[in-house]
């Protein structure tokens, strides 16, 4: 989640999950919806992300994952 990834495919598919996550919350106001789009994000990292060691990748991901957990979480108290 911290790396520049440089495929322009795989830079399309993750602009692509950002923004169907953003409109879908948008119209929905769920915040499951973000969530989701962080997971789904989380996921997709494994995917395109350079051959670095799956540990350090693991390790990395998961850091970032709950990183976007807390500022998702701090933005929905923020509101409610």
């Amino acid at each position: 989640m911290f790396e520049t990834i440089t495929d322009r495919k795989a830079n399309m598919v993750i602009s692509m999950i950002v923004i169907i996550g953003t409109i879908i919350f948008a119209v929905s106001e769920s915040f499951i919806v973000l969530y989701l789009t962080v997971f789904a994000l989380y996921v997709a990292t494994f995917k395109y992300s350079s051959e670095i060691s799956l540990p350090k990748k693991i390790i990395v991901n998961t850091i970032g994952l709950l990183l976007l957990i807390a500022l998702v979480y701090a933005v929905q108290i923020l509101i409610y």
